[in-house]
């Protein structure tokens, strides 16, 4: 597990601690310094738990929890990075950057283009998704989902300068 050290002055791991468990049971003690915008890496051993998550507490001695995240494992992926680093925005990667500042491979020409979130039926078939490959190749985009409030089905490539949209199954009547 890496941290980052976004401020101008070194900080101390010591007193700080990584955890899966809610009940923080299965700590694993820092130790050691963050150099002013800098990486620090620690081994640790937390097991997924059966839907390929983890949930990672930051905490001090006090148990305080002073960050969480949780993980989603990415089948043919080594690391989860945020980009850039100490941002909110995470990507699954093939290789890590341990104690180096992450470059995760990024899709930049795949954009949303559209959202109907509420149309005015008040129906879900009324709902879509369009996604625009503003690029010159087609992107594969096959085991890609929606992780909130969506439950569409991708298909496995966006051709180049191409929009496809995607829209919920149809109400059923009452």
């Amino acid at each position: 597990m890496e941290l980052v050290n976004a401020s101008e002055a070194s900080l101390s791991a010591n007193g700080l601690y990584l955890a899966s468990q809610p009940d923080f049971s299965d700590r694993t003690r820092l130790t050691g310094s963050l150099a002013a915008g800098g990486q620090a890496s620690w081994s640790v051993s937390f097991a997924l738990e059966d839907n390929d998550e983890v949930p990672v507490y930051l905490i001090d001695a006090a148990n305080t929890v002073l960050a969480a995240r949780r993980f989603r494992r990415v089948p043919g992926c080594e690391s989860s990075q945020a980009f850039p680093d100490g941002a909110n925005e995470w990507y699954a990667t093939t290789h890590s950057t341990r104690n180096l500042s992450n470059d995760p491979a990024r899709i930049t020409d795949l954009v949303i283009n559209e959202v109907m979130f509420d149309p005015p039926s008040d129906q879900l078939d009324g709902e879509f998704i369009e996604l625009y490959n503003r690029g010159g190749s087609a992107v594969d985009v096959s085991g890609w989902r929606f992780v909130d409030g969506t439950d569409f089905t991708i298909p496995p490539a966006l051709p180049s300068r191409q929009a496809a949209t995607w829209s919920s199954p149809p109400t059923p009547p009452d």
